[in-house]
């Protein structure tokens, strides 16, 4: 009651003020929850943006992998035909083939030589047994041409010569029938454009 008797114009003010700051201080904390939510949405977003992003340039890499995989694999069938790869030597691949389970003609010799035809150079090699002596079947001799050819669309065999011999490497007589035992000297060439060569 003393503070109603004591009652004057200052104090009624003070009474309106505490009064009217009740309805204004829940609009400022609304205000502020409102302010908070919107943030946490923004920011919510943003986020999913950058993952966004991230997962397109995820996708553009694995696009380019798929592609770069299938020009890869269309390059090693394009090469898979040539037989002769990269820096490998035609001489190399001679000796492979020689080598070969199904062909077994052992070491042989090989000399290189060019053919100079303006736009194109051949590249000839000469390949003969590395023993004169040693002896062949005609089915030796016949699949190691076969498969010079057949590994490579590059290769061909522009010289073959075969000749029957005896047990010792030797010419059998005119009136002695051979057995199957021949000895074989043959040529390859691979034909380039001048202009390849330097790649």
């Amino acid at each position: 009651m003393s503070f109603f008797q004591g009652f004057n114009t200052v104090r009624v003010l003070i009474l309106l003020f505490l009064i009217g700051s009740i309805p204004m201080g829940m609009q400022v904390w609304k205000r502020e929850q409102g302010i908070r939510t919107l943030a946490a949405q923004v920011g919510h977003h943003r986020n999913f943006e950058a993952r966004s992003v991230q997962g397109s340039e995820l996708v553009a890499r694995v696009d380019s992998i798929i592609t770069l995989a299938k020009e890869h694999s269309e390059l090693q069938k394009s090469l898979k035909g040539e037989g002769i790869r990269g820096n490998d030597s035609p001489m190399v691949y001679v000796r492979t083939i020689a080598k070969d389970s199904k062909i077994n003609l052992g070491r042989v010799e090989i000399n290189a030589s060019e053919k100079d035809y303006g736009g194109f150079i051949d590249k000839i090699f000469s390949i003969t047994p590395q023993d004169s002596k040693t002896t062949f079947t005609r089915q030796a001799i016949s699949n190691f041409m076969y498969k010079l050819e057949s590994d490579s669309r590059r290769v061909r065999v522009t010289k073959f010569n075969i000749d029957a011999t005896d047990e010792n490497g030797r010419r059998p007589k005119i009136d002695v029938l051979p057995s199957d035992l021949w000895s074989f000297d043959c040529e390859i060439s691979i034909r380039e454009q001048k202009a390849a060569r330097g790649r």
